[in-house]
């Protein structure tokens, strides 16, 4: 908005002086201020930031790009919000995100005069979630050992630390008396190991075997963290 006063002159000096408001025309904006993302589950996170310091008209919407990054291409999504439905500082959460994945994300605002300049991308990766069942799980019995096979899950969610591995025998006390005894062991071994070689095993004797993934979730900045056990076969 600008403000120009005009006054005629003559020879008998100045006349009355005229003040004429101008208002210019609305721009695209300029970029938006203290724009934020990060995760805070395994599938949300949270955007947030505040108006351009140039909006150069009203601000009529803000609009979130997020991408998911592939291995072989990507996938490009938006959302966009009203911005007179907003309270500062805007946070928005963006939900149903796939799990331990990486988004690229920017944030623009429009004006009547179309959008603005985009903020530089923010890459953000939602959280660890359980893996699912280590695939192809077999098993080969001799007398008195088993070889136990297994594939990585289908869905890591995660980066594989290593797999537990439940072992159940159930073997009668004895013939006569028809009781029977469980022993179960848990075995814990390296995200390298596909296949282990159970010996000196009981004959006449049921073992159970399943096996189960696991990940590490980072908690804090003192380097505490959370072990996450996916599903077991």
């Amino acid at each position: 908005l600008y403000s120009v006063q005009v006054v005629a002159l003559s020879d008998k000096g100045p006349g009355d002086e005229i003040e004429i408001a101008i208002l210019t025309d609305e721009d695209v904006p300029g970029v938006v201020n203290d724009f934020t993302a990060n995760e805070i589950n395994l599938t949300a996170i949270v955007v947030e930031w505040r108006p351009p310091s140039e909006p150069n008209g009203i601000i009529t919407l803000y609009e979130i790009e997020y991408t998911l990054i592939l291995e072989n291409s990507n996938e490009t999504m938006s959302e966009q919000f009203t911005a007179s439905e907003l309270e500062e500082p805007f946070t928005i959460e963006l939900t149903d995100l796939e799990v331990f994945s990486e988004y690229d994300i920017r944030v623009r605002a429009f004006t009547s005069r179309g959008p603005g300049i985009f903020t530089d991308i923010i890459r953000v990766r939602t959280d660890p979630g359980p893996a699912s069942p280590p695939t192809n799980v077999q098993t080969t019995p001799d007398r008195r050992s088993i070889l136990l096979e297994w594939g990585e899950p289908e869905r890591p969610d995660g980066i594989i630390e290593g797999y537990y591995i439940i072992t159940n025998a159930t073997f009668p006390d004895s013939i006569s008396t028809g009781v029977i005894n469980t022993n179960t062991t848990v075995l814990n071994v390296s995200s390298d190991v596909r296949s282990i070689t159970f010996d000196n095993l009981i004959p006449y004797t049921i073992y159970e075997f399943s096996v189960a993934a696991y990940s590490f979730q980072l908690m804090d900045e003192d380097n505490n963290f959370a072990i996450i056990i996916g599903e077991f076969s």
